[in-house]
């Protein structure tokens, strides 16, 4: 019977990684991207009641959306001319992939740390953020993030652990090509920006808590299967040599600095024991 239990904080779950002996774990990442990862400087363009035009931080919008009215700010008349700066046009993708290697870490540092952790580990993960631009244009920020090494993420180290699992699970290397390698590794990953048309569709991200909620899931079944997977190869060789695994345990955590989308997260993930949601941008909370 597969075991499956709930991580208690986001510290205990970094802390799960391979053994001395080079093991395999089967935990997986998910993360929001603004002011979660990086604090980006895109700005939101709102109107105030004097019709003037007010730039807001990611950070600030997502603290005062609700308060709007109380403030006099409101979206632009086309809302979707508040957001542009966040959606798939030439000059918002190229700013994204710059921004990714410059702009600084947040206070809380939680989600980059498990950000270091999945990358250099070669563990598959999910971007899932509230923004538009193409899920290629996310794709190629990270992949200059890692081209970078910025902030302990370690290209060379993750070359090696992207060919240790292939030794390790007996599956056929894609490539020699180290370059090639990183690149199939994150065509594995997830890319979600829920207000970009091939998410959202026609109606935009009215709802992005719930369109998270979608994409997180999508990421959680093809994790599952994954996980299941690497649990029948591992299992057609332990006989042999012990195995692979360092666990069959299947564990999956989510991140995002936003209340109101952590609250959204945990009430429909309450009943997925290999489910934890950490809010980050204070004290991690806890799965319950």
């Amino acid at each position: 019977m597969i075991m499956e239990g709930i991580l208690k904080n986001w510290n205990k779950f970094l802390n799960e990684g391979t053994t001395p002996e080079g093991k395999i774990d089967l935990n997986y990442y998910a993360f929001d991207w603004d002011d979660n990862l990086l604090e980006m400087p895109t700005e939101i363009i709102l109107q105030n009641d004097k019709g003037e035009i007010v730039k807001m931080s990611t950070q600030d919008f997502a603290k005062k959306r609700g308060q709007f009215k109380e403030l006099g700010l409101s979206l632009l008349p086309n809302p979707d001319e508040s957001f542009v700066n966040f959606r798939d046009n030439p000059e918002a993708n190229a700013a994204f992939i710059s921004q990714a290697t410059t702009a600084p870490l947040p206070h809380d540092t939680t989600a980059w740390n498990a950000f270091v952790k999945a990358i250099n580990s070669g563990a598959m993960f999910a971007i899932i953020t509230a923004r538009g631009h193409s899920p290629d244009t996310l794709k190629k920020g990270v992949r200059a993030i890692i081209n970078q090494g910025r902030d302990g993420i370690n290209k060379q180290e993750l070359v090696k652990s992207l060919k240790h699992y292939y030794q390790a699970a007996r599956f056929k290397l894609p490539s020699e090509d180290d370059e090639v390698l990183i690149d199939k590794y994150l065509d594995k990953c997830q890319f979600s920006p829920v207000s970009h048309s091939s998410i959202s569709g026609s109606a935009g991200a009215a709802n992005p808590e719930t369109l998270k909620e979608q994409q997180f899931n999508l990421f959680k079944r093809k994790m599952q299967k994954y996980a299941s997977k690497l649990r029948k190869k591992n299992k057609e060789v332990e006989e042999h040599d012990g195995g692979f695994l360092k666990s069959t345990l299947f564990k999956i955590g989510f991140s995002d600095d936003d209340v109101k989308n952590v609250q959204h997260m945990k009430k429909v993930t309450a009943k997925s024991p290999s489910v934890s949601v950490f809010q980050t941008g204070g004290s991690p909370t806890e799965d319950t």
